[in-house]
């Protein structure tokens, strides 16, 4: 369980990073979700 909120953490923060760098303007909500649905299509 531990590891799942670390992991959790650690993916936000890497996202929001990046989103900072490349100066991207959605949302952070928007980028993980995109994110939680490509990770859905690959794993099927």
């Amino acid at each position: 369980m531990k590891t799942q909120i670390w992991i959790a953490v650690i993916v936000y923060l890497l996202v929001a990073i990046m989103k900072k760098r490349l100066k991207i303007g959605a949302s952070l909500y928007t980028i993980l979700q995109v994110l939680r649905a490509s990770s859905f299509v690959i794993t099927r």
